[in-house]
Parts: structure tokens; sequence; C-alpha cells
């Protein structure tokens, strides 16, 4: 597939026609931050941004949904699935970081068990990239085998070049959408190649991540974990935030005979996500919690599916309300004996 070239001047309208194709969904920028949100317009996208404060796993994952229906008839139920939008999503803007995450949930929710209502809207979405020119001060991606430029997770990638974009096409169901655009020229590669080395400049590694998850097979009785969670204080926006973590609970919702069952996030980071209906809890302490996080984000999920559970997206560690920073967390858990 040949990179295409497309004017900054021409990019309005080039979203004004793929909005009225697909629902469009973009970074914008609302009181509470720069937020991907589904868009009408052109002119509501705003590309001058780090990162989104929410990341794209919620069109693919949503933080509510309900699964289906049911009605008790006897000493049974009666199960009515609900009817899924048909209409393909189209998600503009996102950083590599987020595709990436992506890339990871493709694993765990396609890969061995399908699930079925992951399947159908990843089925039915696009995921355009927008490449990292300007990293943040609280990325990390590429000490997480990430990068920038990534393409992993997208179907295309956006660079930002001077007057222009240059468009990287990465599979046949987004390549159409360039077809009448100009092939990129040998400087406009260049001028892209010399982006990218600017930007991962920015972001040497403050790790050597490699082979963290054989190291933490052996630290589950560390004293290290009673050091690393005492600043935390259970809120749980590092996972709501995070575009890897997909931890989520099920509630049976009913009035009188009828019902429908819903899916929700949870957290790890919450007392009662392990509680039992006995009472016990097997993860007690904000101590045992903690240990949960790391060992399955760099451990358990590089071990199972080869990838780790984190992106380097640097949320977590811009939103902390008290400053936890889990680059210290994992240079401590690297640097101990």
């Amino acid at each position: 597939m040949k990179n295409k070239i497309l004017a900054k001047k021409d990019l309005p309208k080039f979203i004004s026609k793929l909005v009225k194709e697909y629902d469009f969904f973009a970074p914008v920028k609302k009181e509470e931050g720069i937020l991907f949100s589904k868009i009408d317009k052109a002119d509501e996208i705003c590309l001058s941004y780090s990162n989104t404060k929410n990341s794209v796993k919620e069109f693919l994952l949503p933080q509510s949904e309900e699964l289906f229906r049911f009605v008790k008839k006897g000493n049974s139920n009666e199960i009515t699935d609900l009817k899924r939008k048909k209409r393909q999503s189209l998600l503009f803007g996102v950083r590599p970081c987020d595709g990436k995450a992506i890339a990871m949930l493709d694993k765990v929710f396609l890969e061995n068990i399908t699930d079925s209502y992951y399947k159908s809207r990843r089925k039915n979405t696009l995921i355009i990239g927008m490449a990292c020119n300007e990293p943040g001060q609280t990325c990390f991606c590429t000490s997480v085998e990430g990068g920038p430029f990534s393409i992993e997770g997208l179907d295309a990638l956006f660079v930002e070049l001077e007057e222009k974009h240059l468009i990287i096409p990465v599979t046949k169901q987004c390549e159409k959408l360039f077809v009448h655009l100009d092939n990129a020229s040998q400087e406009d590669i260049k001028e892209a190649e010399e982006l990218k080395k600017n930007a991962e400049k920015r972001l040497k590694p403050v790790f050597e991540i490699k082979d963290i998850n054989k190291k933490l097979h052996g630290m589950f009785e560390s004293p290290i974990w009673d050091e690393i969670h005492e600043k935390c204080i259970k809120c749980g926006i590092c996972t709501y935030l995070c575009p890897a973590c997909y931890c989520f609970d099920i509630q049976d919702e009913t009035i009188g005979e009828k019902g429908c069952r819903v899916r929700n996030w949870d957290s790890c980071m919450f007392p009662k996500f392990t509680s039992h209906v006995s009472g016990h809890n097997p993860r007690a302490t904000q101590k045992e919690r903690w240990r949960q996080r790391i060992m399955h984000k760099f451990d358990y999920l590089k071990t199972n599916v080869g990838d780790y559970g984190c992106v380097g997206c640097g949320r977590c560690v811009e939103y902390c309300p008290v400053n936890l920073d889990i680059r210290k967390t994992l240079k401590d858990i690297l640097e101990s004996k």
C-alpha cells in the first residue's frame, strides 16, 4: 500500500465526507479537557493535543453495557437479545499508544474465548491514528515496547507535516478511503522520518523492561509491595483511564419478573473487587491489590498473550490525585535485589 498526502486545508472537506458515512469520533475540546467524542462537523475536532483524557477503549468495551434482557416464565427465563447498531464507526486521531492497547485487547477478547459483543464492535470500527510529533511529559511508550509512530492496532496512521498530512494505510479496509489522494513523495516520507527520529529522542526509555515478567515470577512475597501501595487512596482513576485495563463486573438488574444483564467496568484497586459472598477477601489490603495490578500487567499478560498491559500513555501518571508514578514503581522493581 502506498503512502498518501492530504493538504491541511483539505482535511475539513475530507472529514466532512466521512462524517456522513460513519459514526465519527475524534478528539474534542470540552470543559473537562480533550475527550474522544462523536462529532457531526469537521470543525469540532481539536488536533492540538498531547493525548485525550479518555481512551478509545470505551467505544469497543463500553463503561456500562446491557447484554440481554429476560422475563421469568415459570421455572425458566425467556431471553431477548438486543438489536445492535450496524452502522460503522470511525475513530480518528487515536494516538499510537491507544492503538497498541487495542491490539492487546483484541488478543484478550478475540483469541481463545471470543467475546461476541466486543467482536461485533471491533468488526464495525475503523481506527485512524495520529502520530505523536511532540510526546507529552508523562508519556513513556518506548519503555514498554511501543513508539510514537507505531501502527500496531491501527487501520491507518496520519503524520502531521508542515503543510500537509502524510497518510500511512495499514489495512485494506482503510486504504479505500485514500485512493483518490496523491501519492506521497520521497521528500514527504523523509520529512516524516525526521519527525519520528525527533519524537523518539524525546522518549528515550526510562527503564529496561525486557524480562520483567521473569523477575516478577519470584517476587510474590517480596517486601517491596509493602512500600509501593502506601500513597494509594483506592480511587481507581488509574484503571478507568488506562486504555489497556479491562476488568468488569456483571450484574442482573430486575424489576418484578423482568430484568436485564449488564456489564460494567470494575477496578482491581477497589476493596470489593475480589470480596467473596462469605466475607473473605483474598486481596484484603491495597498491598495485595497493587501487587495484582503490577503482576497482571507485566507478568501474567506478557506470559499469556505476549503483550504488556501498559502502553506508556501516561494517563495514570498525569491524573493520579496523589502523584503515584508507575514509572518509578517499575524502576524500583527492576532495581530491587
